[in-house]
């Protein structure tokens, strides 16, 4: 055996024992972090509350479909939800209260690049369990292709044991 053979043969055995035989990720095939603006991770909600509108921004320009993906630490079944994604809108204005004096509501730049979900009744009713704990995931894709998200993030909300036994809003 000659010096470069033997060179060749520890440079091929260095690089399986770092990869370890494992194919590799690379940090470009990796989905962007959506970042959810509301609600907050670890937010508790009473059981008789209606549902809260999830907020979130999504850094994937490609991304125009989303999947909400509800899964309970009790070990009930998960729930995947397909998501349009609304863009966050500012609501109808009384007509009475315009006037050449006041300025019209506007979306901050946080909320003009917010995608919205509110879940329907069925969907909270599952969720809404008195003292349950769900996780919230969000997956990005490019719209027609569900094989690999371009983004994801997710967090956690609780449900109390307790009801309000009052309207909060």
């Amino acid at each position: 055996m000659n010096t470069k053979s033997i060179v060749a043969g520890c440079l091929v055995g260095a690089a399986v024992l770092a990869g370890l035989g494992r194919p590799r990720v690379h940090a470009g095939n990796e989905p962007q972090r959506i970042l959810i603006d509301y609600p907050l991770n670890g937010s508790v909600f009473p059981p008789d509350m209606a549902p809260p509108t999830f907020l979130w921004r999504d850094p994937a320009a490609n991304a125009g479909a989303w999947q909400i993906d509800v899964s309970f630490v009790d070990g009930a079944s998960a729930m995947h939800i397909d998501a349009k994604g609304e863009p966050m809108r500012v609501g109808e204005i009384d007509k009475r209260c315009i006037s050449n004096t006041n300025k019209l509501p506007e979306l901050t730049p946080e909320q003009a690049a917010a995608h919205t979900w509110t879940p329907d009744a069925e969907t909270w009713a599952k969720i809404k369990k008195p003292g349950s704990t769900v996780t919230i995931a969000i997956r990005g894709f490019v719209p027609g292709s569900q094989a690999d998200p371009v983004s994801r993030g997710q967090m956690e909300i609780r449900i109390s044991a307790d009801p309000v036994g009052a309207p909060i809003f």
